[in-house]
């Protein structure tokens, strides 16, 4: 599933912050790419991988 909603943080700013406290765990922080993403990767308790980003389009 995609969906567009801005940027990373207008979701979420600290993903370690709100999502551990749910069992997750940051399995890569929130980065900034050579191409102009922004994302973040989290495991859930049941073990399912989890990447939010964005992704600047042309």
């Amino acid at each position: 599933m995609t969906g567009s909603v801005g940027t990373v943080d207008a979701v979420i700013g600290q993903p370690a912050a709100v999502l551990r406290p749910f069992g997750a765990t940051v399995v890569e922080g929130l980065t900034d790419t050579g191409y102009g993403s922004r994302g973040f990767t989290v495991r859930d308790p049941e073990g399912v991988y989890w990447s939010f980003g964005t992704y600047p389009g042309e």
